[in-house]
């Protein structure tokens, strides 16, 4: 199904806040397929939207999703070769240890890396019933100095996101991947865009994807001032409310 290769696509693309390039190069071609280039426009912080008129003296409908992730940045590589870092966006630190990563050089280059952290062995009892801190982690590529790391072409600055492959469970209509908030918004906002790709319709219509809204909503603000909307329909993410213990969530 062509809807399960792109939800596919975007989920395993690398988009932290702030470095949404690989996400918005791979929109664009989408969007190609239905308006042409001249019909693409670029916020001043590199959110992407595409317009397709249908009455001129229309309203303005904006569909949009964010395009942007949560991730980490390199702060410091340590003389033994691990690789400190600091959270872009809203972590609960639990659930990183033993993660994959990704980090991504300013060369292009894609390096794994793991979560590790000072065995629970070795920890005093009083630290074992704390959650980690993430200043007590680091991430580990698999070399021995801090030589090794600066070869691979790592430096501090670079962005950090989580690796996970995309996967239909066993009931196939539930999909197991990274970046669902909001790559299935861009998704929702992208395919409701193509749908109108022979249609007529009575509105100027826009279809978006914002960045870095996981740090504080700022391509949202960017891209509204620029489209101007008289509709603006924002589609995200929420918290499931059938997990265990959570019967009472709305």
């Amino acid at each position: 199904m062509k809807d399960l290769k792109l939800l596919k696509d975007l989920s395993e693309l690398h988009g932290i806040s702030g470095h949404e390039g690989l996400v918005k190069k791979y929109l664009e071609k989408e969007y190609l397929k239905v308006v042409p280039k001249e019909d693409i426009f670029y916020d001043g912080l590199g959110s992407i939207v595409a317009k397709k008129v249908g009455d001129p003296n229309g309203p303005k409908v904006l569909l949009v999703g964010h395009m942007d992730e949560i991730g980490l940045m390199v702060t410091r590589i340590t003389e033994a070769g691990y690789i400190k870092f600091q959270t872009i966006g809203g972590w609960w630190s639990q659930v990183m240890l033993s993660q994959k990563f990704q980090i991504l050089t300013s060369e292009g280059k894609k390096i794994t890396a793991v979560m590790g952290s000072i065995p629970p062995h070795v920890l005093p009892k009083e630290l074992l019933a704390k959650p980690f801190e993430t200043s007590s982690m680091f991430l580990d590529v698999g070399v021995e100095s801090k030589e090794e790391v600066e070869k691979l072409g790592i430096k501090p600055g670079d962005p950090i996101a989580p690796i996970m492959d995309f996967e239909q469970l066993a009931n196939k209509k539930y999909l197991l991947g990274k970046a669902w908030d909001n790559r299935v918004g861009c998704a929702m906002a992208l395919r409701a865009f193509q749908n109108f790709k022979d249609e007529e319709h009575p509105n100027i219509l826009y279809s978006g994807s914002t960045v870095q809204e996981e740090v504080g909503l700022r391509g949202a603000r960017t891209l509204g001032n620029l489209v101007q909307p008289d509709i603006s329909i924002a589609t995200d993410t929420t918290i499931p409310s059938d997990l265990p213990g959570n019967d009472n969530y709305i």
